[in-house]
């Protein structure tokens, strides 16, 4: 039997299942052409797709400046510079609107550091995600229009679902900059201009960049106007913005290739002399997750592992449990005492929100069912975590995932989808199934959010179940432990430790 189809029993100590899906073997022809490798390093180059010698050189030595593409190759960047250029030469006010994650957080910072060094009048709006939920709303849109100063509006992370909420504001003469990475619906809105990778007809060649890492490019460009030269901004000006791209880039889990990788390589080694007066403040409250082994600040022993388990849980927790506000506050904040009290707060948040996860499993438990899409909740539960707990419930059963919690009279929840099924495309099928059968919903193949009126969630429900029946099938709907290679005893050494 080929490797490509052997599939092992494996039960880990919790006793579920999972198949072993082992990659295919890397071929003989690929193994002559780099002698200079381990056989076992061929396979994980071979695995993610890196077979060239220019793509193998720049995995294991990213250059910021070979590696990093021109900003000016998205579509619309030209255009999007010229408006902010005009806008802070005219003295307009500028709103950046960014989503309550991490992502959105990060970019939102980026974008407010830029423009403001520029010398514009910028501020930043993060919506309430109990009371406003993602994207442009309503009430956000209200405060914006009735402040007759705001003629530009940039979103970081959100907006390209968001077709009514610019129409809106293009009827109130306000100029819509879209900076997101999200999958576009067959409705676009008609904004000024949209800087998105996944955008049909793109121009950019790196489709994987996460927001903060558009915004970053946006960013670049604009460091660029005449406007940076009168205010003696040095060329290393963003790089000094490359920790906070790390943070966004690893906490959205973007592919760490490509592009992406050339980022937050760079972005590691500013984070561990960054000047965030906050995240100094945060990794020195935990020293040992931030670095393992119980070594403390100053070794710069930081990793990508670093963002993962310690700072991304912590900006992603202000949202989840109170408002992400604390969290842009901590990364921009200059003032010591200041980000003290901030990433006190943070840890406190993030403790509270592990309590509340830890609860709702407990609850989860006999909830789950037979049916090839997991759908469970309560109202009362807290739809900041919902999100955190959809992505236990699809890695523990293999399947797909709809978990909800109840907010201001209607439910709002997370979806989590596997391999063969595509959270977007299967809630887009049950709204074209049933006109208006959801309030909003978006994201990525694999996970994103919706909001529904309470009434109508067991005919959303069933609309799931059935596209999960004729997505997945049996074989399908099983928890997969993806695995590498295997290599022999003997090929387990100091060397093989050294290069991976």
């Amino acid at each position: 039997m080929k490797v490509a189809e052997r599939e092992l029993a494996f039960l880990p100590q919790n006793g579920q299942g999972k198949r072993w899906r082992v990659h295919p073997l890397v071929p003989d022809s690929f193994v002559s052409s780099f002698p200079e490798y381990p056989r076992a390093v061929l396979q994980l180059l071979y695995n993610r797709g890196l077979v060239t010698q220019a793509q193998v050189d720049e995995f294991f030595n990213p250059d910021y400046g070979a590696d990093v593409h021109d900003p000016y190759l998205f579509k619309d960047m030209e255009k999007a510079v010229t408006r902010i250029e005009r806008a802070i030469e005219k003295g307009e006010k500028i709103i950046v609107y960014g989503d309550y994650d991490a992502d959105g957080v990060c970019g939102s910072v980026v974008l407010w550091m830029a423009i403001g060094a520029l010398g514009g009048k910028v501020e930043v709006y993060i919506p309430d995600r109990f009371h406003e939920g993602y994207g442009l709303n309503e009430k956000a849109i209200s405060e914006i229009v009735r402040d007759k100063k705001v003629r530009v509006v940039i979103t970081v992370d959100c907006g390209v679902t968001d077709v009514k909420e610019v129409a809106t504001l293009n009827a109130h003469g306000v100029d819509v900059i879209i900076v997101d990475h999200h999958l576009l619906l067959p409705e676009r809105p008609a904004s000024y201009a949209m800087l998105n990778p996944k955008r049909e007809g793109e121009t950019y060649p790196f489709k994987y960049l996460c927001a903060t890492g558009v915004a970053f490019k946006l960013a670049s460009a604009l460091l660029k106007i005449k406007k940076a030269k009168e205010k003696g901004i040095s060329e290393g000006f963003e790089k000094w913005l490359l920790d906070v791209v790390a943070i966004g880039s690893v906490a959205d889990m973007v592919p760490l290739l490509g592009e992406n990788r050339t980022l937050v390589r760079y972005g590691l080694i500013v984070l561990k002399k960054t000047q965030r007066e906050g995240l100094k403040e945060l990794l020195r409250l935990q020293p040992e997750r931030a670095y393992g082994n119980g070594m403390r600040m100053g070794n710069g022993d930081i990793t990508s592992e670093t963002i993962a388990f310690m700072i991304a849980p912590r900006i992603n927790a202000t949202s989840r449990m109170a408002h992400a506000t604390a969290s842009f506050d901590l990364l921009v904040t200059k003032d010591k005492e200041a980000a003290l009290d901030l990433a006190q707060k943070v840890e406190d948040l993030n403790n509270e929100r592990r309590r509340a996860v830890d609860r709702i499993m407990k609850e989860v438990n006999g909830m789950e069912s037979d049916d090839p899409v997991l759908f469970v909740g309560k109202e009362e539960w807290p739809v900041g975590v919902v999100g955190l707990v959809s992505g236990r419930l699809t890695e523990r059963h293999g399947k797909p995932s709809f978990v909800y919690g109840g907010v201001n009279g209607y439910v709002r929840g997370s979806c989590r989808g596997i391999g063969d099924f595509n959270v977007v495309e299967a809630m887009q099928s049950c709204q074209e199934m049933e006109s208006g059968l959801l309030m909003e919903f978006g994201g990525h193949p694999m996970a994103g959010g919706f909001s529904v009126k309470p009434e109508k969630l067991p005919r959303f429900k069933k609309c799931l179940v059935a596209a999960g029946g004729k997505m997945l099938d049996e074989a399908t709907l099983h928890p997969v432990l993806a695995v590498d290679a295997e290599v022999k005893a003997d090929d387990v050494n100091w060397e093989l430790f050294d290069w991976l």
